[in-house]
């Protein structure tokens, strides 16, 4: 069973105090998919955004400096960027040359004790042959053909849920023991800022990864207030599983999603939460 994350992220914020405050909480805490299989709710979301998956054709990766023996024979602007891996099986395998016409002008032939993999910045199609140029090992710098000896590795996919809460108000114990209360309502440059940041995250994922594991996101954004958090002792609270358990399994269905996200705001003019 795979498990899903619940994290609650905030942006840097300066608070409306002499002294000015700069708030950034990052929250990340585990539990188990269980937890979506409650009955659902009646609750709809104010809108939802679905992230489209990167083409492996827009992946940007940094290219390793070639060999010096092919830095002139060599050419790494033919075909696209792509972020892949390649898995090189145990053998006798070659690597090439190619100009900047797509013609072999080298090559190389590596004997491999045992598989790697490797990964590939580009991609470069020619009739009926399909090139990928190596990054690192001892093929990097050549282009390599998948065949018999080499096959692309296909990424696994994370599906991840974003949630995010405008609006919280509730009441919390802070450290010395006295009663606060939190309302606040999330700017829509707080939340741009914040959205803007995890839509990032799979075109990072496939490029770090280069191409072994890839993300879908959905955005949803509940109509629903936040109203509860869990206490961590001390006067510390983060926003746990059971706060928004109905939304979890309104929106996250057992199996549906592999991760959840939470962005909401724990600040208001008076009170911030830490």
């Amino acid at each position: 069973m795979k498990s899903v994350s619940l994290m609650g992220a905030v942006t840097a914020h300066s608070a409306a105090r002499a002294a000015g405050l700069v708030l950034a909480i990052f929250v990340l805490a585990l539990m188990p998919n269980a937890a979506a299989a409650k009955t659902p709710v009646a609750a709809t979301p104010i809108s939802v955004t679905p992230f489209p998956s990167l083409s492996a054709a827009s992946a940007t990766d940094t290219q390793a400096a070639q060999p010096a023996a092919t830095q002139k024979a060599a050419s790494t602007t033919l075909g696209v960027r792509v972020a892949v891996s390649l898995q090189i099986s145990a053998g006798t395998q070659v690597g090439y040359a190619l100009n900047s016409a797509g013609k072999r002008t080298a090559s190389r032939v590596v004997s491999f004790e045992t598989p790697e993999a490797a990964s590939a910045t580009r991609r470069y199609r020619s009739n009926s042959n399909t090139y990928y140029l190596l990054s690192w090992g001892r093929l990097a710098g050549y282009w390599v053909r998948p065949a018999a000896g080499i096959r692309l590795i296909q990424a696994t996919t994370w599906n991840v849920l974003v949630l995010v809460y405008r609006q919280t108000n509730l009441e919390f114990i802070d450290a010395s023991g006295q009663s606060r209360h939190l309302g606040a309502t999330m700017s829509a440059a707080t939340e741009s800022l914040m959205v803007g940041a995890v839509k990032t995250m799979p075109k990072l994922t496939r490029q770090w990864s280069s191409g072994v594991a890839a993300q879908q996101m959905t955005v949803v954004r509940p109509a629903t207030t936040l109203t509860t958090l869990t206490a961590l002792g001390g006067g510390a609270y983060w926003l746990a599983p059971q706060d928004i358990a109905a939304d979890i399994a309104l929106y996250a269905p057992t199996s549906r999603y592999d991760s959840i996200m939470v962005i909401w705001q724990p600040w208001d003019a008076d009170d911030y939460v830490s």
